[in-house]
């Protein structure tokens, strides 16, 4: 759950920077995040079953 909202409060940052420089980086910026959220979701699901 930490690792998720170290994700979205460093998601709110570059979505601000990226919307106050130009909209082209910001759809580099989504390209990136959805790379990020399948990564992320691939460790959340794999820690439980280390830990046990």
């Amino acid at each position: 759950a930490f690792l998720r909202l170290c994700l979205f409060l460093s998601q709110l940052v570059a979505v601000g920077i990226a919307h106050w420089r130009n909209w082209g980086g910001f759809a580099l910026y989504l390209h990136a995040v959805r790379g990020l959220y399948l990564s992320a979701d691939g460790r959340c699901m794999d820690e439980p079953t280390a830990q046990k």
